[in-house]
């Protein structure tokens, strides 16, 4: 299977918090994948790869790609959703650069051509890691989202 992936744009202005908050307060997800600090030095966790508080990995039900025709700025726009627990979130937008392969795709596969998959990852957020006296240390990334597209001849 064939694939290609992209960062969602404009996430910051969207809705990716408000399913993050929404997955956290419904408890959809272990934070930090459940590791106590014990477990993130035997793991030997570091900056390079943290443990992160939130990952959607599990509680994704669907991510899906919708042209806007009709936006104002943009008449080749496509918007990118997320589905948590039946709920829909509007995340952003594909990036400018990738919108025409991204409508080519779609439009392969209304027409029955090709068939296709969207996936999604969450980047960023808060982590934890061990630095190389054992302390655990914190930080936080802005969020970020990833999409693979993955397409195949029917």
């Amino acid at each position: 299977m064939n694939n290609y992936s992209f960062d969602v744009a404009g996430v910051s202005f969207h809705e990716l918090s408000k399913a993050v908050t929404y997955a956290r307060k419904n408890q959809l997800f272990a934070p930090y994948d459940n590791y106590e600090a014990i477990d993130i030095r035997e793991e030997m966790l570091d900056e390079y790869d943290p443990v992160y508080e939130t990952d959607l990995s599990g509680c994704i039900d669907s991510v899906s790609l919708e042209p806007e025709p009709d936006n104002k700025y943009d008449p080749n726009a496509v918007k990118v959703n997320i589905e948590i627990d039946n709920v829909k979130f509007f995340i952003g937008y594909v990036p400018t650069g990738w919108t025409q392969r991204v409508l080519g795709t779609i439009r392969r596969s209304n027409a029955g051509w090709i068939k296709i998959e969207v996936k999604g990852q969450l980047t960023g957020g808060k982590y934890k890691f061990s630095d190389l006296d054992d302390h655990i240390k914190t930080g936080k990334k802005n969020y970020g989202f990833i999409v693979t597209v993955y397409y195949e001849n029917r």
